[in-house]
């Protein structure tokens, strides 16, 4: 069971993840967040990756590039402190993958995202996540110069694509792999097809 403190950062979190235009309440929320989280006498895994996950979030348009990369290297320390705390808490893992890719170095990217245990993450969450997962790791190998990997995830990512049943769950993914092989690649070709497909039912 959480303890209170944790539920109110939780709650705190949730409510700095829905603001997206009052940069005055963001920020707020932004300093209650880490206020709440400064009031634990030891953090655990859990809050910790809540942290690593505001300091994630926290940009907009007008962030630059260089204060998204400070952001980004805050995010990953949390989400180590919060793999040091539980080495199995796997969102860690696929939030440092995210924060890795973010910053260009795909080996590092990968080595997160296999550690991610896929039957967990697709049966506790959105069926989205796990198939996004194929192609945010096929999107690395294919950065990283190993393509023909890259291509085999990418055919796995199209092939579990095709099982998604919620047309919403389509939109998070395709977009790495089109970048990728371009337009006109049949994988990109069915993936579209598919998507019509859904649309129209």
């Amino acid at each position: 069971m959480r303890h209170k403190l944790t539920e109110k950062l939780i709650d705190k979190y949730e409510e700095f993840s829905k603001v997206f235009d009052d940069e005055l309440l963001k920020a707020k929320l932004h300093s209650d967040v880490l206020q709440l989280y400064s009031e634990i006498d030891e953090p655990n895994d859990e809050e910790h990756y809540t942290i690593g996950l505001l300091h994630y979030f926290d940009y907009n348009e007008k962030t630059s590039k260089i204060d998204l990369n400070v952001k980004v290297e805050k995010a990953i320390q949390y989400f180590q402190k919060s793999l040091e705390q539980d080495s199995n808490y796997y969102m860690s893992n696929y939030y440092l993958g995210h924060c890795f890719q973010d910053l260009e170095d795909y080996e590092k990217a990968i080595q997160q995202y296999l550690k991610i245990d896929q039957k967990k993450l697709k049966e506790e969450f959105p069926l989205w996540r796990y198939v996004l997962l194929f192609e945010l790791i096929g999107f690395c190998y294919w950065e990283s110069g190993k393509k023909d990997i890259g291509i085999k995830y990418f055919e796995k990512t199209c092939s579990e694509y095709v099982e998604l049943k919620d047309y919403y769950d389509l939109f998070p993914i395709g977009d790495l792999i089109e970048r990728c092989l371009g337009d006109k690649h049949k994988l990109v070709l069915e993936m579209k097809k598919y998507h019509e497909i859904k649309s129209n039912e």
